[in-house]
Order: C-alpha cells, then structure tokens, then sequence
C-alpha cells in the first residue's frame, strides 16, 4: 500500500466508523444527548427523585444552599451556557432556568447536569432528568472497567457512600 492510500486509511475511514454512535455536543444553544434527547431553551425538563446521598442529586450540581430543590419538580431552561466534560469523562450541560412551582409562581435555578447519567441512572436506579420512554437505556454503555472507574470516582468526591459504593459495584458485571 502506497503512502498516499496509508494516510486514507489512518484518517478516513476511522471517522466513518466513529460517526455511527452518536456522542453528546453543544450545538445552536441545543444539547444533543448520546441517546437522541434534546434540551434547548423554552424545554421543560422534568426530575425524578435525587438519587444520592441524603437525598442530594448525584448527576446534577445545583448552584445554590438547597440540594433537594429539583426532586420530583419542573424546570423551564432559559440559557445553556455549554457543555464540559469532568475528568471522569462525565459531560455536564450548564443550565439557567426557572424552577416551576405548582402554584405558578417560579424561582431562579443554575445547575450543570449531566444529562447522558441523568436520563439513565446508575445500576438498577431509575434517572434523575424523566424523559420519554423512546430515550430511556439508549445511552452509550460503558465498559465495566469504566462503570467501575466512574463509580470509584463518585466514592471519592462523596457523591455515594462506602455502602451504595459496595452495592452497586456489584451490580455491575465484567
């Protein structure tokens, strides 16, 4: 094989190959999440029940005192400010919005979620961000090396304890 046809072959077809599952990216104020789900301004997006310790969210960094202000609440997206990837390989959107309150009244809300782990959840547990049921267990799986990786990380930042740390891990199968 000539050089020519070398480098084709180095960096061409590698991209067709990738191009087939999707990854999560930023893209016209959209986020475009790895199992098809869409958040954009004027979305609402619906949480479940925190998953975390003493009820914190696990997949969702709230910038502000009240952790549990999300739980079983609406949230109307006013501004995403983009995405970051943490060195767990986790991708965070950064979003501003207005939490709904059943009485019609709203409050400011600022949080980075991650939106692939939220929809998913972990192990058995159900997902955090409630989307419709065509977007449910279509994210990217990971290998049990990286679940593991992952899960170590979230024991070592507090996000889990030693306890759900042992539970889960033996949830996940090699």
């Amino acid at each position: 094989m000539n050089l020519p046809a070398k480098l084709f072959a180095l960096l061409i077809i590698p991209s067709f190959c990738f191009s087939q599952s999707p990854s999560p990216r930023f893209q016209n104020d959209t986020v475009y999440t790895s199992c098809g789900y869409k958040i954009y301004p004027g979305e609402v997006l619906n949480f479940g029940k925190a998953s975390g310790n003493l009820g914190h969210f696990r997949f969702v960094k709230i910038y502000s005192s009240d952790h549990n202000v999300l739980g079983n609440a609406k949230v109307l997206v006013k501004k995403i400010s983009g995405i970051s990837t943490s060195g767990l390989g986790n991708v965070y959107a950064h979003i501003n919005g207005s939490l709904l309150h059943k009485d019609g009244t709203t409050d400011r809300v600022s949080f980075a979620l991650n939106f692939d782990r939220a929809i998913s959840g972990l192990g058995t547990q159900a997902g955090e961000l409630i989307v419709p049921d065509e977007f449910k267990n279509k994210t990217q799986t990971k290998t049990a090396a990286e679940q593991l990786q992952e899960l170590k990380g979230m024991l070592d930042n507090n996000s889990i304890s030693k306890q759900e740390y042992d539970s889960l891990k033996k949830i996940i199968k090699p």
